[in-house]
């Protein structure tokens, strides 16, 4: 389907919401009307006409707009929920979102809930915003989870993210900017010496702001040996004298990085919370996905941690990879069970640009039907064992159009993941490709993101560090 659309100030976001309803593969955006095209016209008093091969096929026209919309539902809104109902009236396709294309629709519902009662938020996001109920019933339930850590930051509140963007080999699904550290291990040394220098700098440009968790991730940060792991835990140590009263999460992430010696090494050095991602315990789903993982050493691992006392264990899973279906999720679920970590964070795949699995021809059960019945799954396995959904959020490309979820036991919710997801907080990146993002007082987010290149990273580093005084304030 060729789409024209007269109005480029509406042209961004209904081509993600049309993108979403019929897929990115089955329409373009074309920049001249055609009898083919599907041409939408938007005139200015809200009058929406829809013409295929010359002949109108349907014709919306809101009255009195202005008097539909106020702050929480904007013109825009109005008009996609307008085009919504076009496609389903003439197409028969939904998108279960309804108007929302954002990657953070809590923060939507959010926004309803300080102004109306739940109930009246449901009735907006349904009724106004068209997301089925429950979208609806999930998005505000995380939005009551989310605000119990929301309402005590403090003011001038930060995170620190640390990036270390090295693994042993490259998952297929993986679009990260990453090094293959077999490869590229000459580099580490330097690196480190770079993003402790990196470290130092934002620790002493945020000295007036209240630290509130750090957070490493990668890459995979395990991928350092023991040496090199437990000089940069003890640089972190030495420079955070608050650290032990703050949530300070490693991911341990691959089986194939993770020893005992390096699980006591982050226990001594005061990270409470780590990641062991299986993705999936599928033997052949691995090997499809180019992962490395012995699953039975995965487990020792797991309990390795347990008895260790690290505070929360997360486990990370896909839906949705090549060739897996029902009951590939239902065996990996029952491991899952077996194990009971504090956390169970669900991606559904979404094969992005730069990513091996976007090159293969690799079959994807990529039916809205099997990927919402899998979602279903776990959802149900996650309420029969006592875990509440506590974040959220949508990519781009996503399979079925369907969302990743951060489950977790009751008071065990990834306060890090809350705060930089709902952007309620200063974060400050350190390390190559590392985002930092400051909230001013206006509503305005600052954003900057360092060099994706290791070579421009390390060479640039005094530039970065100067650019990131300014966004701060140092």
């Amino acid at each position: 389907m060729k789409v024209y659309l007269n109005d480029k100030n509406y042209k961004h976001e209904i081509f993600e919401l049309i993108r979403m309803i019929i897929g990115e593969d089955n329409f373009e955006f074309v920049d001249e009307t055609k009898e083919n095209n599907l041409n939408i016209t938007i005139e200015e008093n809200l009058s929406i006409i829809y013409k295929e091969n010359n002949n109108i096929i349907y014709n919306s026209y809101i009255e009195n707009f202005e008097e539909k919309t106020d702050d929480l539902f904007t013109k825009k809104q109005l008009v996609k929920s307008e085009i919504l109902k076009f496609f389903k009236r003439v197409f028969n396709k939904v998108n279960p979102w309804g108007v929302l294309t954002g990657i953070r629709p809590v923060k939507i519902a959010k926004k309803l809930m300080e102004k109306y009662s739940e109930k009246e938020t449901l009735e907006h996001l349904e009724n106004k915003l068209l997301l089925q109920r429950e979208k609806a019933e999930l998005i505000t339930e995380i939005a009551k989870i989310e605000e119990v850590y929301l309402s005590k930051l403090l003011n001038d509140s930060y995170s620190i993210y640390i990036n270390i963007p090295f693994c042993p080999t490259r998952c297929d699904y993986c679009s990260f900017s990453t090094l293959k550290i077999g490869k590229h291990k000459d580099l580490v040394p330097k690196y480190l010496e770079v993003l402790k220098k990196e470290l130092f700098a934002m620790l002493h440009y945020c000295k007036n702001l209240n630290l509130n968790t750090i957070y490493i991730g990668g890459g995979t940060p395990t991928s350092l040996n023991d040496e090199q792991l437990e000089d940069l835990l003890k640089y972190i140590n030495e420079n955070i004298s608050e650290l032990k009263s703050k949530e300070f999460t490693v991911e341990a992430g691959r089986e194939d990085t993770i020893t005992k010696s390096k699980l006591e090494i982050l226990k001594k050095y005061n990270v409470d919370r780590i990641s062991l991602n299986p993705q999936t315990f599928n033997e052949n789903t691995l090997k499809l996905i180019g992962r490395k993982q012995n699953n039975t050493e995965l487990i020792k691992r797991y309990n390795d941690a347990k008895n260790m006392g690290f505070e929360s264990i997360n486990m990370d899973l896909i839906i949705g990879l090549p060739e897996e279906d029902i009951e590939d999720i239902k065996n990996t679920l029952e491991i899952i069970k077996s194990l009971q970590p504090e956390n169970l964070t669900v991606h559904t795949l979404s094969v992005k640009k730069g990513s091996k699995l976007n090159e293969k021809s690799i079959e994807l059960k990529d039916e809205v039907e099997n990927i919402e019945k899998m979602m279903d799954m776990v959802k149900e396995f996650a309420k029969k064992n006592d875990y509440i959904p506590y974040y959220i959020y949508r990519q781009k490309q996503i399979l079925g159009n369907m969302e990743n979820i951060g489950f977790s036991k009751i008071g065990k919710e990834c306060i890090y993941n809350i705060t930089m997801m709902e952007e309620e907080e200063n974060i400050v990146g350190v390390g190559m490709g590392s985002s930092t993002k400051i909230l001013k007082n206006d509503g305005l987010i600052l954003n900057h993101r360092n060099y994706k290149n290791m070579r421009d990273y390390i060479n640039k580093i005094d530039i970065i560090i100067e650019e990131k005084k300014g966004l701060i304030g140092g």
